[in-house]
């Protein structure tokens, strides 16, 4: 009697493991791969479509339709079951349908999201793939007449999805042909037909980018993280970009003596971007903007957190700033402490010699302090050579930094004969192309 209630209860735990492993396993697959089979009907439809030269306007609008159906499907999928091979599938038919439509930037863009992401592909697929990369390279055309067949386009569906995509697609050519304002445009159209679009949103920010207005963009990338950063293809490369950008638009505004709205950039930085590395140096940026406008104190404040936030490439900088500083504020007892403290944290710094002198110089104010004497202005009697070695900060580090980081970019070629370029392209994809770039 008791095995026969083992038994049992072994069945049903085994049954309920079945059914477990059924429904977060089987049954996702299965009903994803349906919606890609219908999916995949309607892009043959297409196809079939496409090879009959005389097809009336009427026809093609409903073709086009169904066409987007079929992405509207391929995206369900990924927004579904991300987790199932179907939805890397999907990625891949999805490029398929906008190489289709005309669509070619978008087109580009996911298959290299394909490339990049799925590691299972063979070398048959990774051909398949290239080859289609390299022949959008040469008909990605920023010409007039590609912008009058996009414009077409709009003609032959009234489906708000599809012609959103189309306006996006528009405003990234005009960008393409820096004719911002156009492009934004462009942008705002896609956006009211349908607020979601992803390649509208991150082309506004692209735009404000191009006009100069970097507060705007870095608002609207915000923006896209808040809402699309769990689940859109774009979020990796707008991390990225926005905190190479962000932290560029810091340092700009520090070189051109907008200290403010520096301090503004690093902080949204700092804000944004935890236990990246870049903290700190925005931290010393943020205290180096406060020095330049004498206010040590909240500059001294920046150091500190510079000092002890746990990266280290800026502390020898942060220690020697933070010496200048009290000095500046004529606390010369703080200031020969904060240079004895390089000189024993860094015996072999690169601001030795420089920590030694200004040691040397604090505490002879120091002296003349202690014993009541009249204090020279230190700041007005100082000489030419130590004076520029308070105003400028050795900035090595942050200079070898920005070098490394720079990126270079290629543009994309269109001359020549079809076939020479399709080949010629090939082996020069640049496939780390950045929807977040300009």
């Amino acid at each position: 009697m008791k095995n026969g209630i083992i038994s049992g209860i072994i069945l049903i735990i085994i049954g309920i493991g079945l059914f477990a492993y059924y429904d977060q396993e089987i049954k996702p697959e299965m009903e994803a791969k349906k919606l890609v089979s219908e999916g995949e009907l309607l892009l043959e439809r297409f196809g079939r479509f496409q090879k009959n030269s005389v097809i009336l306007e009427r026809t093609h609008k409903v073709d086009n339709n169904s066409l987007n159906r079929a992405i509207d499907l391929f995206t369900k999928v990924i927004a579904k079951y991300p987790d199932t091979d179907s939805a890397t599938k999907s990625y891949w038919l999805i490029a398929k349908s906008y190489e289709q439509l005309g669509l070619h930037r978008q087109a580009y863009l996911k298959y290299i999201y394909v490339l990049k992401n799925n590691k299972e592909l063979t070398e048959k697929e990774k051909i398949e793939i290239k080859t289609s990369l390299a022949k959008i390279k040469v008909l990605r055309s920023e010409s007039e007449e590609g912008i009058y067949n996009l414009m077409g386009l709009l003609n032959v569906s009234d489906d708000d999805d599809f012609r959103s995509r189309i306006y996006a697609e528009l405003g990234h050519t005009y960008l393409k042909r820096n004719e911002v304002r156009k492009a934004l445009k462009m942008f705002d159209i896609a956006l009211r037909t349908k607020s979601r679009n992803e390649e509208a949103i991150l082309g506004r920010a692209r735009s404000f980018k191009r006009l100069g207005k970097d507060e705007k963009a870095y608002d609207i990338y915000d923006n896209f993280l808040k809402y699309y950063g769990a689940f859109s293809q774009y979020t990796k490369d707008v991390r990225s970009s926005y905190l190479k950008q962000v932290y560029d638009s810091g340092r700009r505004s520090y070189k051109s003596g907008s200290y403010y709205r520096a301090i503004g950039f690093h902080k949204r930085l700092i804000n944004r971007f935890h236990g990246s590395k870049y903290i700190e140096n925005s931290l010393y940026w943020i205290g180096e903007s406060y020095f330049a406008m004498k206010k040590y104190d909240s500059g001294i404040k920046y150091f500190n957190r510079a000092l002890t936030n746990g990266f280290y490439h800026k502390d020898e900088d942060s220690r020697m700033k933070k010496g200048y500083s009290y000095f500046l504020m004529k606390r010369y007892d703080l200031a020969a402490k904060e240079f004895q403290l390089y000189l024993s944290y860094y015996p072999k710094g690169k601001h030795k010699d420089v920590a030694i002198k200004w040691k040397n110089m604090s505490t002879k104010e120091l002296m003349y302090q202690v014993e009541g004497a009249t204090s020279k202005n230190s700041e007005d009697n100082l000489s030419n050579d130590e004076e520029g070695e308070v105003e400028n900060i050795v900035e090595d580090n942050v200079e070898e930094k920005e070098k490394h980081e720079k990126k270079s970019s290629k543009n994309d070629g269109t001359s020549g004969s079809y076939t020479s370029e399709v080949s010629g392209s090939f082996s020069k994809l640049d496939l780390n192309e950045n929807i977040a770039e300009l």
